[in-house]
């Protein structure tokens, strides 16, 4: 999954881009899980630049990452569902909502 998204995600990396057109939202922590809102403009293959929203829930296992779950609008689901291909939709435990 990482490596088919990762030209959307590189653009979320404050390393490559700078950070003043994002806006946590949200972030909070219990003992086995992180939960973070944000949104942030987003650089589109056509060139447009759209605001996105995103929010992502992680969850642990002592020192081990064992799920996670993002929530996309609609703009930014688009291009995710197309980056990873319809096959990744067929894999155990993947579901779209």
């Amino acid at each position: 999954m990482y490596v088919r998204t990762l030209p959307i995600f590189i653009q979320f990396d404050h390393r490559r881009k700078p950070v003043d057109t994002r806006d946590v939202t949200c972030v909070a922590f219990s003992g086995n899980q992180l939960v973070a809102e944000l949104n942030d403009e987003f650089e589109f293959p056509d060139g447009s630049k759209k605001r996105v929203y995103l929010m992502v829930i992680a969850e642990y296992r002592g020192d081990l990452l064992v799920g996670e779950r993002l929530y996309l609008d609609e703009k930014l689901a688009g291009l995710w569902s197309d980056a990873l291909g319809a096959d990744f939709f067929t894999l155990p435990g993947v579901t779209k909502l």
